[in-house]
């Protein structure tokens, strides 16, 4: 019994160092955050199927200097495995003006493939000008949809095929952050007005001080 808790530190040890180790996959923006998804200049089609959301894709190796998302199953991997939790920010920059607009949350867990990649949000930050909590429920949990697997809440069409990307789609008319880009396709609804033709985007996580 004297050596358990000897036992308990060296488990915990070796799953935070797992956790470090998926997070140096990742480029940062010099302000802490990990970068997960990254658009500005079209070089990197995001028009693609399941498998292809699942693994990741394009050149995260260039940091912002290159287009990409890192994939679902990382994604699940880091924000669900035990340690640290995390937030999540989403910038995106206006094509007509040059203005940056963000949204963030304190919390973001993504389920893992066998619940279609849910992605579950709560406590946004600031102002609460994101559409994805228009509910105001504390708590947003949406699918993940491809054109080849069609998990969004509307029955009379497959918002991923029809706007050309991979997203939480919900009800299609939110946001849709990987779609066919310099088109309105490629859009943010902030406190009820749509955003379209966005020139940049950036996803990311950190994590809390918990």
């Amino acid at each position: 019994m004297r050596f358990m808790p000897l036992l308990l530190v060296m488990v915990m040890v070796v799953v935070d160092h797992a956790k470090a180790d998926l997070l140096t996959r990742l480029p940062e923006d010099g302000q802490g955050w990990s970068i997960i998804l990254n658009r500005f200049d079209n070089s990197e089609s995001f028009d693609r199927n399941w498998d292809d959301y699942k693994k990741g894709f394009g050149h995260p190796e260039m940091g912002d200097k290159g287009e990409f998302y890192i994939g679902n199953e990382l994604l699940h991997r880091i924000t669900t495995e035990p340690g640290p939790t995390y937030r999540f920010r989403a910038e995106v920059q206006l094509k007509s003006s040059g203005e940056w607009r963000a949204v963030e949350f304190a919390n973001m867990t993504v389920d893992g493939e066998d619940n279609d990649y849910t992605l579950h949000l709560s406590g946004e930050v600031g102002s609460k000008q994101s559409c994805l909590n228009a509910s105001g429920s504390p708590l947003i949990s949406i699918k993940f949809s491809t054109s080849d697997r069609d998990n969004d809440n509307r029955p009379d069409k497959n918002c991923a095929s029809e706007y050309k990307g991979g997203h939480w789609f919900g009800e299609c008319n939110c946001a849709c952050l990987a779609c066919e880009y310099d088109k309105k396709s490629l859009y943010w609804y902030i406190n009820g007005t749509l955003v379209a033709e966005l020139s940049a985007i950036q996803k990311k996580i950190k994590q809390n001080d918990n």
